[in-house]
């Protein structure tokens, strides 16, 4: 009956089998879904610069396929540290315009 620790064992965690490269995998459906529905309404409601659609379209794809070979290439605990890392940055960023 005492504190329950603050490590997140394999058991605790709900993705039980995954590895830390495996697991973003199931947020891709949605975010493709949200992305198509999303382009969709700005395609119908406001004017598209398609130069800046056409480089946005291969950043993505040239960033995905370097960030995946990269990203499977990292030791589980590396890439745990870049993710936060990463993410601390943007949100600082973010919080100072």
């Amino acid at each position: 009956m005492g504190m329950r620790s603050a490590h997140v064992s394999g058991d605790d965690y709900p993705h039980r089998g995954l590895t830390m490269h495996e697991m973003p995998v199931g947020a891709n459906v949605p975010g493709l879904v949200f992305a198509v529905g999303t382009a969709l309404v700005f395609l119908f409601v406001s004017d598209v610069d398609w130069r800046a659609v056409a480089l946005i379209a291969v950043g993505s794809v040239v960033g995905g396929q370097l960030g995946a070979t990269v990203g499977r290439r990292l030791p589980p605990a590396v890439l745990r540290g870049v993710i936060v890392v990463v993410g601390v940055v943007a949100i600082v960023t973010l919080l100072l315009r």
